[in-house]
């Protein structure tokens, strides 16, 4: 009789036990962004651009050493910023200039950029050289090589690069993996209900219990 006591009370420990919540691990954060291809882009420095926005003029561009050293791993975190899970984004020309002038109050500038082979909808990628570093610009494609640059406060050497933007993975090809995964997923036989933090079977419980009539 004891015997039976024990495991009834066993079972009993057994059963709560299935019922405890197991909450899942936070989520990680992303971690910071580094260099790891330390890729060489090619800029042009020779392609003419021209200005749309009055009082604003370019120039050839002047880059200091700092600014040629750090343009590399410039460019390549502002493709990094556009990349995103299924879709490869690669920098197809870069070129160089230089803005000169009164910066608008609304900050935007039109910029045409003569051979850079962009329309309207495609994606473009501004480096600013400012305060000793490069940052990223917003800016879109408003025109046949005509872009403008929006959020600007102040002018120096600017770096626009023409990217492709493709799938990895084709969605037909994608539809018809789940497709195809759907029926051995649908055939496959249940199993015993099982405790999430215990891995304790149902089956066991019951057996226990039986035992003891």
């Amino acid at each position: 009789m004891n015997k039976k006591i024990v495991t009834l009370a066993l079972a009993t420990v057994m059963t709560f036990a299935m019922s405890i919540t197991s909450f899942a691990a936070g989520s990680a954060k992303a971690p910071a962004y580094t260099s790891t291809t330390a890729m060489a882009y090619e800029v042009d420095y020779s392609v003419v651009v021209k200005t749309k926005t009055e009082g604003v003029k370019a120039d050839s561009i002047v880059m200091t050493a700092e600014a040629s050293s750090t343009k590399n791993v410039a460019i390549e975190k502002a493709v990094a910023s556009k990349s995103v899970e299924g879709k490869k984004v690669e920098v197809v020309k870069t070129v160089g200039v230089e803005l000169t002038g009164t910066v608008p109050a609304d900050g935007k500038v039109k910029v045409s950029v003569d051979g850079l082979g962009v329309k309207k909808g495609d994606t473009v990628l501004v480096n600013h050289f400012t305060n000793g570093a490069w940052q990223e610009e917003s800016a879109s494609v408003v025109g046949d090589d005509e872009i403008e640059i929006n959020g600007l406060k102040s002018f120096s050497p600017f770096l626009i690069s023409k990217v492709t933007v493709t799938e990895t993975t084709a969605p037909a090809q994608a539809a018809a993996s789940a497709a195809s995964a759907a029926p051995a997923a649908q055939a496959a036989p249940a199993a015993a209900p099982t405790s999430p933090k215990t891995g304790f079977s149902l089956e066991v419980l019951f057996a226990a219990i039986a035992d003891l009539f």
